[in-house]
């Protein structure tokens, strides 16, 4: 075998290795076709996230610009701690009144006995800017 045809052959073999890691994360939920994450467990990779203010932005990130929610409820981002193996933070309520003090969360009204939030402006801004990788 020639050099070219064996530079070949290593080249071709580390495609498929790059292939067969793309598929894996198609296949796990991790990425979507187009290249974004489709579930939150994905989508996470894309933060960095370094205490429960973040994390909850991020889910209510997530829920709003990815999923489509017009609001979001504190369960709903109990959920999200879930789905990412987050632990529960002791009081999430607690969490929610201070990112809505620092003006990063609005209550916008009540379900039932569930306050409906959604993020403000600001609350986007710190996503988009503050958490996000580059």
């Amino acid at each position: 075998m020639t050099d070219e045809i064996k530079e070949l052959i290593s080249k071709i073999n580390e495609l498929e290795g790059r292939i067969e890691k793309i598929e894996y994360m198609i296949v796990n939920d991790k990425i979507s076709i187009k290249g974004k994450p489709n579930s939150l467990s994905g989508f996470k990779l894309y933060y960095n996230l370094s205490n429960n203010f973040e994390k909850i932005l991020m889910i209510g990130y997530f829920l709003e610009k990815e999923k489509s929610f017009e609001h979001f409820t504190m369960d709903d981002v109990e959920d999200g701690f879930k789905k990412c193996k987050y632990p529960l933070p002791a009081n999430m309520s607690d969490f929610f009144l201070k990112a809505s003090g620092k003006g990063w969360l609005m209550k916008i009204g009540v379900e039932g006995r569930k306050i409906l939030w959604t993020l403000t402006e600001t609350g986007e801004r710190y996503v988009e800017e503050v958490l996000k990788y580059e």
